[in-house]
């Protein structure tokens, strides 16, 4: 790998990454990693670091690159270098990983996925087991690092339709698929990650593209997925219908209207602020300029940003229902907490909800925990044990970009959301 390295870096130095020069100096090498290795698992220090070299140099490298995978007639070998070129590029700098993943290269790669079946289809095992299972564990440890608008842009290149058509190839591979599928289960919580993969699903389920998944690992996992889409689906046709979004505010101060409306307009550079309609935008920028360059500046670098408030505001609201759908079991898991730890009051145990690991699951955590964690950020008196129960705090944990977001959320009790001393009382 650290040959493998070197050359890459030879080859982006020249900025010259055409096919030609790729399969003159990695051809023999890269068919003996395919066979014998899986590059997915060799340590960092295997690999060559290309931390020293220009970032112009390696973007402009990387433009190139994925300009060659858009053309449909190029063989399922040169798709193979081009895969392998982002790979260990992104092997031999982590960061340079995250900056690819901030400049599409998961919906590139995608896209370029869904040309292999039929590629492949007429022999599947023509070039090994192990060149085409290289790429998909590099694509599936991906899209575990994405966030949500990566993993839209991704349903967007039919990556749904490609698994199941390599699923029917290359059912030993199942293990990469589920991953796959995980990490899409696992953002669905993203209104923006529902809204693509209901058009998918409906797609598949319009041909029955998926009725002829065989039983094992793969065929569970998509039906989990498939059952959780609709599961957050009907939650957000009842989100729609309570007009919860009417109490998100435009970002312009001078906007006239009280809300954003069903259907805001994110602004595109930094994609966090939001406004009613893109005149309101306009009117805003001088004001949002600094702070949307920040913040675009730092996408486009691999730093993740902060959750938008369109996504926080409608998780949060999920997460209340949740609660109110699953009184009881929370109670339940109170009471248990209690046994090992009487000392702490009832209403001041913080729910934690844990949607970044599957399956999505409840437990209760010590308030102190929590308070360390949001010190400056949270008023100290939501910890207060002399609170007279009118409110519960709740721990969330979502997938984001690299790993999870952890948030605190302020839930108020109201008749709809009983506090624990009236589901106590009612027997709950």
């Amino acid at each position: 790998m650290l040959i493998a390295s070197q050359l890459y870096l030879k080859v982006i130095q020249s900025h010259h990454p055409n096919l030609r020069r790729l399969r003159f100096r990695l051809e023999v090498l890269l068919v003996q990693y395919h066979e014998e290795e899986d590059v997915n698992e060799r340590p960092l220090t295997d690999f060559y670091s290309l931390t020293n070299t220009s970032h112009d140099t390696i973007m402009d490298c990387f433009r190139r690159t994925i300009a060659l995978i858009q053309d449909s007639t190029i063989t399922f070998e040169d798709r193979l270098h081009i895969h392998s070129f982002v790979l260990i590029v992104t092997r031999s700098s982590p960061n340079y990983g995250r900056i690819f993943l901030a400049n599409r290269a998961l919906y590139w790669l995608c896209t370029s996925m869904a040309y292999l079946p039929d590629l492949l289809a007429a022999d599947p095992y023509k070039y090994g087991k192990q060149a085409l299972s290289v790429g998909l564990k590099y694509l599936a440890n991906q899209f575990h690092l994405s966030g949500p608008e990566y993993i839209s842009e991704a349903l967007d290149a039919d990556i749904l339709n490609t698994v199941l058509q390599l699923d029917r190839l290359f059912p030993w591979l199942s293990d990469v698929f589920v991953c796959i599928l995980d990490a899409l289960h696992s953002r669905l919580i993203f209104r923006g990650v529902e809204r693509r993969a209901r058009k998918a699903l409906n797609k598949i389920e319009k041909h029955s593209l998926d009725a002829d998944l065989k039983p094992g690992a793969t065929r569970d996992a998509w039906l989990t997925m498939k059952s959780c889409a609709q599961h957050v689906h009907a939650y957000k046709n009842y989100y729609h219908s309570a007009n919860y979004d009417n109490e998100l505010q435009c970002n312009n101060s001078q906007c006239p209207n009280d809300s954003v409306g069903k259907h805001p307009k994110r602004c595109p550079s930094c994609w966090i602020t939001l406004y009613c309609s893109r005149s309101c935008q306009k009117v805003d920028w001088k004001g949002h300029r600094e702070e949307c360059h920040k913040w675009a500046q730092q996408r486009k670098d691999g730093t993740p940003g902060p959750v938008g408030k369109h996504d926080y505001f409608f998780i949060r609201r999920y997460v209340i229902e949740e609660l109110k759908a699953n009184g009881r079991h929370i109670r339940d898991l109170k009471r248990e907490y209690l046994k090992t730890h009487p000392d702490i009051p009832i209403r001041r145990l913080v729910i934690d909800c844990d949607y970044y690991d599957l399956s999505w699951t409840f437990r209760i955590i010590s308030p102190k925990d929590t308070e360390e964690r949001v010190a400056g950020v949270m008023p100290p008196e939501l910890f207060d044990r002399s609170d007279r129960g009118k409110s519960q705090l709740v721990r969330l944990a979502v997938p984001w970009k690299g790993g999870p977001e952890n948030m605190v959320v302020h839930v108020f009790y109201t008749p709809h959301y009983p506090s624990d001393e009236h589901l106590l009382i009612r027997g709950l």
